[in-house]
Formats: C-alpha cells, sequence, structure tokens
C-alpha cells in the first residue's frame, strides 16, 4: 500500500536554491528504496521572530507550529485592543487574525507592532 505524507521543513540556509537542495539531499537518497516519487510544493521565508529565534540559538522543537498574532503596545494601551485582525482591524486577542510560520505584512502606521506567539510557551 502506497501513502502521501505531507511534510513542513524548517531549514536554515542562506537563500531559498540552498534550501532546496537540503531538501533534495534529505529525500533523495530514499527514491528508488521507500519513497517512490516526490514534489515540493513551495519554498517560504520565514517570519522575522522565528528568524531570531535560529539565529540567536532559542529556537525550540515545533515553535514553527505556533500561531502567530499581531501585537501593538501602543493600540492596547489607548483602546484595550492591541491585537491586529485582517477582518476586524485592532480588536482584541480572541479575534485576532493567526497567522502561520511565513513572512507576515505588517499593518501600515503603526510603529510599535510586533508579531509575538499567539499562545506563549
Amino acid at each position: 500500500m502506497a501513502y502521501i505524507v505531507t511534510a513542513t521543513l524548517l531549514i536554515d540556509e542562506a537563500n531559498e536554491l540552498d534550501a532546496y537542495s537540503t531538501f533534495l539531499g534529505l529525500v533523495e537518497p530514499f527514491v528508488g528504496a521507500s519513497v517512490i516519487d516526490f514534489s515540493s510544493e513551495r519554498i517560504s521565508k520565514t517570519n522575522t521572530v522565528i528568524d531570531d529565534l535560529v539565529t540567536n540559538g532559542t529556537y525550540q522543537a515545533g515553535d514553527f507550529e505556533s500561531g502567530w498574532v499581531i501585537f501593538s503596545p501602543t493600540k492596547n494601551q489607548i483602546r484595550s485592543n492591541g491585537y491586529w485582525s485582517e477582518e476586524y482591524g485592532w480588536t482584541d486577542k480572541d479575534l485576532a487574525t493567526i497567522y502561520g510560520p511565513e513572512e507576515v505584512k505588517m499593518p501600515e502606521g503603526v510603529d510599535d507592532a510586533v508579531l509575538m506567539m499567539r499562545n506563549v510557551k
């Protein structure tokens, strides 16, 4: 019986080509044995927080699977709604847009908005 396995890998390389080469190096040795065929759907740049965690050595296994939210201390202080929602604008944490590990476009006009893990460990 054959199975399709979908995997997400966090690869620390300087550019997309090197990341893809590392991916191929992990998969190609198994082609013809237990791996019949494979494909890569996309290569995405990670968000700035994951980059920082990897760079400073504090990344923990599973961090890239965390939900990510945008928070503004200023918006929170002024309106008690410091979390960003693509649908509602600035709101509370329960309605905030949850982003994946890919690069995130920050809302314009807010200098102190930061990306943070939704549920800090």
